[in-house]
């Protein structure tokens, strides 16, 4: 058996480090808290953020939050305890909720808690969205994320909620009441499960614009005079038409995912003051049901995004015939018509201002040729004005061979041409490669001379952008 004298015993040697060890610690945080003071004495005297007039930095801070991200107020906050006692002091930083999460936490409720606690009585704009990522989430905790939200509800001025469920049976339902929401302007609700009626929002007095995805119909109630902007998926063709008869002051309305044709009532439906339609469906739905059945009068802009059926074109030109509207904006999403009956749509609406056509299967570079104004005669004897005389966009995207003549001499005479306004955006993308010879870069250079001119030009092949 070996022993270690005093001097060399390992273990006196470590209680001996362990004791100098705790001296060094207990040393160093003596010195951390000394360094606090003296750093906050710096920032004071030091910093200019803090060397302004408050109400100075109250608006910088204002600006900043307005200009980035959502969680701005709480990075302010990171800076130091003088920013974070501003910030925290402005409720006025506070009234832009954004909680996006795949797995809901008790964490999240306390965030946004004192998130609105700090928002005192503002109107509040709230953007809530709850994916269930994963089987071990806590119902319990996303039920507490909408009581929190709820119980504000009378400060609601926008919300766009994406949420897995409405259930009737739930504490924040009780909040949800149809007199809740006196300041409550725009409202975007998207569910994946349906399983009570939405009809909170009927005695809403300022409700004006509302989204809703994936109630379908009959599942809820609006005050319809209020309502000016509208976007609902999924639809019928009956519900597009129910909804355009009591919703009289509707000015922009999007019916996307149009299911199914049940029309009962073909009885024509006025929209006096609708000027945006967009219609997208891609089933076998035959849209023409709805346009037969429509007057709009004030409408200045259509758009079509329809990949199931023909498109209607005699439908559309009888709608825009009967309605004698002033359309000024079209676009044309993936519908599938002739060339012809392309150009027979586009000599009925002669004041289009801007046109865009995307993905039509059938269209050729003698669409771009016919839009030169010298080439009228293309559309038959019968037709004496140039096409489009008011065009100032016009976009191509699709798959055609360009032709750098052709875009060219359309693009110059839409320019300089008498008779036509000044064509100012000409957008054209094709995923067709380009085809180049020294006739070819001539007509570039061209092109490149009146974009040096003003004339907005972008041209892209699959080769890339040459303009």
């Amino acid at each position: 058996m070996s022993v270690c004298g005093p001097l060399d015993d390992p273990r006196s040697q470590l209680v001996e480090l362990e004791a100098e060890i705790c001296r060094v610690e207990a040393l160093l945080s003596k010195l951390i808290h000394r360094r606090v003071p003296i750093k906050r004495n710096i920032n004071r005297r030091c910093s200019l953020m803090l060397s302004l007039p408050v109400e100075l930095c109250s608006d910088i801070f204002t600006l900043s939050c307005s200009s980035t991200g959502s969680d701005s107020p709480l990075l302010l906050g990171q800076v130091c305890s003088a920013w974070r006692k501003l910030a925290w002091s402005m409720p006025w930083l506070w009234t832009n909720i954004h909680l996006c999460s795949t797995r809901p936490r008790e964490v999240h409720v306390q965030l946004l808690e004192e998130w609105i606690a700090r928002s005192e009585k503002l109107p509040l704009s709230i953007h809530l969205k709850i994916r269930l990522g994963s089987p071990d989430v806590n119902m319990r905790d996303v039920t507490h994320i909408m009581d929190a939200v709820a119980r504000c509800s009378r400060r609601w001025c926008t919300v766009n909620f994406d949420v897995p469920f409405f259930y009737p049976t739930d504490s924040y339902m009780s909040n949800l009441g149809p007199t809740n929401f006196p300041m409550l302007t725009s409202a975007t609700i998207e569910v994946k499960h349906f399983y009570t009626p939405l009809d909170m929002f009927v005695g809403a007095p300022s409700l004006q614009s509302v989204h809703l995805v994936g109630f379908p119909r009959n599942s809820f109630e609006l005050s319809w005079h209020n309502i000016t902007s509208l976007r609902l998926n999924p639809t019928t063709i009956q519900q597009c038409l129910e909804v355009l008869n009591v919703a009289q002051n509707l000015v922009s309305c999007v019916f996307e995912n149009i299911t199914r044709s049940d029309v009962l009532d073909p009885t024509p439906v006025v929209a006096p003051n609708l000027q945006y339609l967009e219609i997208i469906s891609f089933a076998h739905t035959p849209i023409s049901e709805l346009l037969d059945t429509l007057f709009l009068p004030s409408a200045i802009d259509l758009s079509f995004h329809t990949t199931g059926n023909t498109f209607p074109h005699w439908s559309f030109i009888s709608l825009v015939v009967r309605s004698n509207c002033t359309l000024r904006h079209l676009t044309l999403n993936a519908v599938r018509l002739t060339e012809w009956q392309l150009w027979d749509c586009l000599c009925e609406v002669p004041s289009l201002v801007v046109l865009q056509i995307i993905d039509l299967q059938r269209i050729t570079k003698d669409t771009i040729r016919v839009l030169n104004p010298l080439n009228q005669s293309m559309l038959g004897p019968q037709h004496t004005a140039p096409l489009l005389p008011f065009l100032k966009e016009f976009t191509y995207i699709g798959a055609i061979e360009l032709d750098f003549c052709i875009v060219a001499n359309t693009a110059h005479a839409r320019w300089t041409g008498s008779g036509v306004m000044k064509l100012e955006k000409m957008k054209l993308e094709t995923s067709a490669p380009a085809v180049f010879g020294p006739e070819e870069m001539a007509h570039l250079a061209r092109l490149r001379a009146l974009s040096e001119e003003g004339m907005g030009i972008e041209l892209t092949t699959r080769d890339g952008a040459w303009i």
